[in-house]
């Protein structure tokens, strides 16, 4: 979600330059599986996926599953408790 959010590097300027850029980043991080049609620049996004990927480095009860909403997200954080 927020390699999503990041919006694409300035050198991206056509399609297959997404596509090269998303093919990129999913050989480098496997079962990331960013989609070109996806990434778009979105600050505040970014920002929350950054947040709940840094805390989550605490909640040691389960993963974060990251394909879901942020909404789901959320709940799934808040349910974990510090020890």
């Amino acid at each position: 979600m927020k390699l999503e959010s990041e919006g694409f590097p300035e050198w991206v300027k056509t399609e297959e330059d997404k596509k090269k850029h998303c093919d990129h980043l999913n050989r480098r991080m496997p079962g990331l599986n960013i989609q070109p049609d996806r990434v778009k620049r979105n600050r505040g996004r970014r920002n929350f996926a950054k947040l709940i990927s840094n805390s989550s480095l605490v909640c040691k009860k389960k993963p974060l599953n990251f394909s879901r909403m942020p909404w789901q997200i959320f709940l799934s954080f808040s349910s974990c408790r510090a020890s």
